[in-house]
């Protein structure tokens, strides 16, 4: 959730603008997402 700007602001293409708040918000999901993909991996493998 992103509490200090445009709730889509992080989806945007990045600029050298970008408020430090909104790099941290998509280098954190960035590192989600690779979790969901490294979880699918490992559920794929046991089948």
């Amino acid at each position: 959730v992103t509490e200090k700007g445009a709730h889509h602001l992080d989806f945007r293409s990045a600029t050298k603008d970008d408020p430090d708040w909104v790099v941290e918000q998509r280098r954190q999901e960035v590192e989600i997402i690779h979790g969901w993909i490294d979880q699918y991996n490992k559920d794929i493998a046991q089948m």
